[in-house]
């Protein structure tokens, strides 16, 4: 590997990190926005939706990216993935399952319920929230993470699969406000993150799949989940994910990881 595409390497996996919450936003240092100012819930909804619709992305352009820049784990990044964290060397788990793919691509309501956050956040793209209806105290919520130009507000009710905002162009913020250069802002891709939470002075994510999951939505998500591994796998070769560390589908551990 060229020293030029190590340093870029190292770039996106820093990236990754820090889309994950190793950065000022709206709930302070280093943690997701909470769903402060919205409607308030408890009982939780569940899963009825991916955040992207991964059928109509074009792998094969995405990884001719990865194949410049990439190492880890690209173009889909599991929750519980281990990152890199700090130059000390300090390693971290993901807490969002991180999909790549092209920017300006809609993004999807991951549940039937209401919005109850919008919030710009530290890169100057949005987190959307969304819960569950006609609950009465605050409880977890559901977000798409690193979005643009939203299309609903706090208080809207959704239906999961809804178009509600694009892929936002991080990937061109993160490499101009910590590496101070446009390595990544001409590659045309961007990335959302889908998180189950629950909000507090520290977040704490969650698998959002299993018991999260909705019975009547799993096997169509992971179909579409295991086509796209199955496609990224084709032109990249066997064994490209982690699939044998996954403590469930999609997740490679069950405990809640906080930021």
């Amino acid at each position: 590997m060229s020293s030029a595409r190590f340093a870029l390497s190292a770039l996106l996996t820093a990236s990754l990190l820090a889309a994950c919450g190793d950065g000022p936003s709206g709930g302070g240092p280093n943690e997701s926005p909470t769903n402060s100012g919205g409607p308030v819930v408890t009982t939780p909804a569940l899963l009825e939706s991916l955040p992207l619709d991964l059928a109509s992305i074009d792998y094969a352009a995405v990884l001719a990216f990865a194949d410049q820049y990439m190492t880890m784990s690209f173009p889909i990044a599991d929750y519980g993935d281990g990152i890199e964290g700090s130059s000390a060397g300090e390693k971290r788990l993901n807490p969002q399952p991180t999909f790549w793919a092209p920017i300006g691509t809609p993004v999807l309501a991951p549940i039937s319920g209401v919005v109850v956050n919008v919030q710009e956040i530290y890169s100057g793209d949005f987190t959307i929230m969304y819960a569950a209806m006609g609950a009465d105290t605050q409880g977890p919520v559901w977000e798409t993470e690193h979005v643009l130009n939203p299309t609903v507000k706090v208080g809207d009710s959704v239906t999961a699969g809804q178009p509600v905002a694009e892929v936002s162009d991080y990937e061109c913020f993160y490499s101009k406000e910590k590496f101070g250069n446009d390595a990544l802002c001409n590659t045309g891709l961007g990335l959302v993150e889908l998180g189950y939470l629950v909000t507090g002075t520290v977040p704490t994510h969650y698998c959002p799949f299993g018991e999260y999951t909705s019975p009547a939505a799993l096997p169509t998500i992971t179909a579409q989940l295991d086509a796209a591994r199955a496609l990224i796998e084709s032109l990249k070769g066997k064994d490209y994910f982690k699939q044998d560390a996954w403590a469930t589908p999609n997740c490679i551990v069950l405990d809640g990881v906080e930021g």
